[in-house]
């Protein structure tokens, strides 16, 4: 199956429609560019940083068979020399909690950022976006439902022959930094110590069990209609926005108007700093500047 789309023309019409998909039970991922056309190399899949950055040098330098003993040497790297800038961090053998922090300060991993907060999606998905460029788009995923057929996919494992899996995989199944699982599954991860900027966006991991995994072929292969999973009877939608005309001013003046602003999705000064994006295109709607009477 593929995502049910969703047509949406404004924030409010948004929210509207994720009103009643039930608090927590949908995870949610913006994306600044949209196509209908499954071969558009524009449109912005649901693929990890790492993946992306490897498929646009594979055959090059990053030979694949490089790939999982590069992962494991760039994760002990980055362990080795974190202790000099952070006094708390995970355990040695957390692997998925120093992907979550190496994610958390930039580098390419094979975690794809997901929030519980629809509001949070659309602020992410706009934040590229600019006016006239094009459509973009929201992926809503039902959680427990994309977590169940991951179980299923799981029972083939040789690690479940004699038993059956529970509904969270274990960290050792996704092979991170030895070699690709034997098979294809995701999995979700939110972490046992959260850093301040996953824990403002209300932030969890979708984790691939493999680095080159295609998450959407995935999706499209193993989940189908739900009636029961209301209001869309489906487990995957993609809320879309054509980004027409004024849209894309009017769309941020209401994520403005309901709060959603840096400042709350960016702890400390990083938020201030990429709060004055917003504030340029508040001065430029107000026709005015602010505090008008003092000079610096």
């Amino acid at each position: 199956m593929q995502p049910t789309v969703i047509q949406c023309k404004c924030a409010f019409e948004y929210f509207q429609k994720v009103e009643s998909m039930g608090r927590r039970n949908w995870i949610y991922r913006g994306h600044s560019r949209y196509s209908d056309d499954l071969l558009d190399d524009n449109d912005w899949k649901l693929e990890s940083s790492l993946h992306r950055f490897l498929k646009q040098h594979k055959g090059k330098i990053l030979k694949a068979t490089s790939w999982y003993p590069r992962e494991k040497a760039l994760l002990n790297r980055f362990a080795g020399s974190a202790h000099i800038h952070l006094s708390h961090l995970p355990e040695k053998t957390d692997r998925l909690g120093w992907l979550a922090l190496m994610q958390h300060y930039g580098s390419p991993t094979r975690l794809i950022d997901f929030t519980f907060s629809p509001a949070a999606a659309l602020y992410f998905a706009i934040r590229e976006v600019q006016k006239g460029s094009g459509p973009f788009s929201i992926h809503a995923l039902h959680l427990d439902t994309v977590r169940g057929r991951a179980k299923v996919a799981r029972e083939k494992s040789e690690k479940y022959k004699d038993r059956t899996p529970p509904l969270n995989p274990s960290s050792d199944e996704y092979g991170i930094g030895r070699s690709a699982s034997t098979v294809d599954f995701i999995g979700f991860f939110d972490g046992s110590m959260l850093n301040p900027r996953q824990e403002a966006q209300d932030g969890l991991f979708l984790v691939p069990s493999k680095i080159d995994l295609n998450v959407e072929n995935w999706l499209s292969e193993n989940l189908e209609p739900v009636k029961t999973i209301k209001p869309f009877d489906t487990p995957w939608v993609e809320f879309v926005f054509n980004n027409e005309k004024d849209d894309y001013y009017k769309i941020v003046n209401q994520l403005i108007q309901v709060g959603v602003t840096p400042k709350k999705l960016f702890p400390g000064l990083e938020g201030i700093s990429e709060a004055t994006k917003f504030a340029w295109l508040e001065v430029a709607k107000n026709l005015e500047p602010y505090e008008l009477n003092q000079v610096l």
